[in-house]
Parts: structure tokens; sequence; C-alpha cells
């Protein structure tokens, strides 16, 4: 059986997706982006839906409403939709998976896949993990005969809204990371912070009553360490920036959705030191070096 899969968003990760597929004869790709000539001899839009058995959303959490919005009058109801962004919408404050569930169909097909998924290492085929998250088990099964690479590992999750917390958490605290990059605070202070940093997504996903075990999945640990470590992540080059700059060239999931997680927690966030300390640095300009380097103290 051949398997027609469709990316909407021809940006760096939907390529590097599409590398880890190659391998898989059973499967058949194609791209659609909203940018002119991005995908080359680009058939329509309402064409591919109709033709597509998966669609992988490759785009950033800000345009995903308008994404599916655009492809739910010719989406099939068995068409499994796959979401790779993490964020969460302004407008609603809604995380992926709830955003997904709101639009979609009780019956639709859907999951996140999320995991230490550095786009740039895909496409040289250096290997990566993912987890599959879907309330629903049976579209995993699929989505495994997709995956067969065997330098790229999928597992499942049942708990979708863990795993877009997690993919959100991440890359916050990836840029707390980025700033001790950009401090030179050495490889000793990053493995504190790193420890620190998952405490609390633990603590704060089981406040928003999650479990907090989901964060220690790929979703979470291995995606932290992988964007958290990574000279690729933008979120790890924004905290560089900001410490080395005091500004940044361009924004990431994790600054975008900063402002959201604080909203979410009713701005009390001085029970989350390094979450408070990027609060401080990104959102109310704090002095970056004073700031970050006083949770050392």
């Amino acid at each position: 059986m051949n398997y027609k899969i469709l990316f909407i968003g021809a940006g760096n990760i939907a390529k590097a997706i599409e590398v880890t597929l190659k391998n898989n004869k059973d499967v058949v790709i194609d791209f659609w982006d909203k940018e002119d000539g991005k995908v080359d001899n680009q058939k329509p839009l309402n064409d591919l839906v109709i033709w597509a058995d998966v669609i992988i959303l490759c785009i950033n959490s800000w345009f995903m409403r308008e994404a599916i919005g655009s492809i739910l009058p010719k989406l099939k109801k068995d068409t499994i939709l796959i979401s790779v962004a993490k964020g969460i919408e302004d407008a609603t404050g809604l995380w992926m998976d709830e955003l997904l569930e709101e639009i979609l169909s009780n019956d639709q097909p859907y999951g996140l896949l999320s995991g230490p998924m550095i786009a740039k290492e895909l496409s040289e085929g250096r290997g990566g993990a993912a987890v599959y998250a879907s309330k629903d088990g049976k579209s995993y099964e699929t989505v495994k005969k997709l995956f067969i690479n065997p330098i790229f590992k999928v597992e499942y999750s049942s708990d979708p809204s863990g795993v877009a917390m997690s993919g959100v958490l991440k890359n916050i605290y990836a840029m707390g990371l980025g700033i001790a990059d950009g401090l030179d605070l050495g490889s000793n202070i990053k493995g504190w912070l790193t420890m620190q940093s998952i405490k609390e997504m633990m603590s704060i996903v089981q406040k928003l009553g999650e479990r907090a075990e989901t964060v220690l999945g790929p979703a979470g640990f291995g995606d932290f360490i992988a964007t958290g470590f990574s000279p690729y992540s933008r979120n790890h080059i924004l905290g560089q920036e900001l410490a080395q700059t005091g500004k940044f060239t361009e924004k990431s999931e994790g600054y975008s959705s900063l402002p959201a997680l604080v909203k979410k927690l009713n701005f009390k966030t001085n029970d989350f030191p390094i979450l408070h300390k990027l609060r401080l640095i990104v959102l109310e300009n704090a002095q970056v070096k004073e700031t970050f380097e006083s949770l050392l103290k």
C-alpha cells in the first residue's frame, strides 16, 4: 500500500522530515507552501488535500488556525493530520492539541510529532527521535508504518496535552541555555541549569493539570537537550544574541510562547526562578548579565 503524504509548509523541518521518509518505498510525498515559488510546479491546495492520506503541518503555531481552516472543506474524514508546531495560540491561549481539538471534527484522526529533530541534522541523515502523541492509538499504527528509518525513532504517547506543553516549555527554557552560552558561563553551570530547567518544566506541567512525567520523554527532556545545546536552534541563538548584544535577529517559537505561558500561570512566575528571569529579560528588558547571573547567588 502506498501512503500519500502532503507537507503543508515547505521549510527546513518539512524537507528534513522528508529525508527520514525517503527509504520507505511505500510513501509518496508532495509539498504545498503559501509562499509563491517555494515549491516547484506546485499543485492546487484543494487537489492535494483530497489526494493525501496523511497531512503533516510544518508551520509555525501562529499560522496553525489559518492553515487548518484552509484545508477543512476538502479534508477527508480518515486523513491523519500531524502537527510539528510547538506554541500557544495568542488570541485564545490554546495549546496546539487544544487548537486541533477545537477546529477538527470529533472523529478526525490527528496527533503531535515532537522530539529532538534538529532540521539540519535530519537533512544530513544523522538521525533523530520523536514521540507521536494522540488520544487515538489507532492512527499511530499508520504513523509507525511511515517512519521505518532505523536512525529515526518514533514512539507513542497517549498524552497529547503533556507533549504540547513539553514542546512549548523546552523552547522557552532553551533560550536560557542560549543566554548561558552568550555569557560564557561554562559547561558546569549549563549542567546545573539543565537540571533545574527540567525540574521547573515538570512542576509547571503538573501545576497546569497534566502528567509531569511526560516532560521526561522525547518532547521534553530529549528535545530540550537537542535544542538547548544546538548551534542551529533558533531558541538557543536568540538567547545567545540577547546575552551578547541585547537584541536578536529573528524571533523563535520560545520567544513567541513566553507571554502566553506567563499569562497561563496568572503572571505568578516567582516559584520558577529560571522562567522568572527569562520573563524579566525577554519581556521586561531587564539587564541580561545581572539578571541571569543572580540565579547563581
